[in-house]
């Protein structure tokens, strides 16, 4: 049930494969938990480099590139294209409705998901503050880091997915309980 509502969701969000994004989520979750934690070299999320000018561009370009094919690309097109000139929905309102939310996904996902919980250099966090203090912290493997904040914005910036190094260390927990572990070993 879940890899068919898994394939539809995707399908319909953005033509995106629910097969290739499950394989590299997995090889993803793989390269924290055999690997060093921050030998990154096996992560098909992060970039070749993480230091140096223009990081986060570069970094969203190795994300776009996993992730997208030209195929989706095409697939979006021709969704788009149909949108407007079979069904006759206007082009402001295929922009409003389908391209921005779809643009803005992207973008947060990728910031919330990816940037800001993997980066090593990126925001400071209480738990990482602690973490750094020698305190016990569970909310950070390697240099995995999770967000700490209002719960209101936890679920609107991802749907709790940015309480991620509690998604690395209990993967099989749906995504709205991860906020209360978070709470509860932070």
């Amino acid at each position: 049930m879940n890899h068919a509502l898994g394939t539809l969701s995707l399908l319909l969000h953005g033509c995106f494969s629910y097969p290739k994004l499950r394989k590299i989520h997995l090889a993803h979750h793989n390269a924290h938990h055999h690997a060093h934690p921050r030998a990154h070299h096996d992560d098909p999320d992060m970039p070749t480099s993480t230091t140096g000018p223009f990081l986060i561009m570069r970094w969203f370009a190795t994300m776009a590139t996993t992730y997208a094919t030209p195929c989706q690309a095409l697939c979006f097109a021709v969704h788009i294209t149909i949108c407007v000139y079979v069904l006759q929905v206007p082009l402001f309102h295929v922009m409003l409705f389908i391209v921005g939310p779809f643009v803005m996904s992207v973008v947060r996902l990728f910031f919330f998901l990816t940037y800001l919980p993997h980066n090593a250099h990126a925001c400071e966090t209480p738990c990482r503050a602690a973490h750094k203090r020698g305190t016990q912290s569970t909310t950070e493997q390697g240099h995995i880091k999770s967000f700490v904040g209002p719960k209101w914005f936890a679920l609107w910036s991802s749907f709790f997915a940015v309480y991620h190094a509690q998604h690395h260390w209990w993967p099989w927990l749906p995504w709205w309980q991860l906020g209360h572990v978070a709470t509860v070993h932070c």
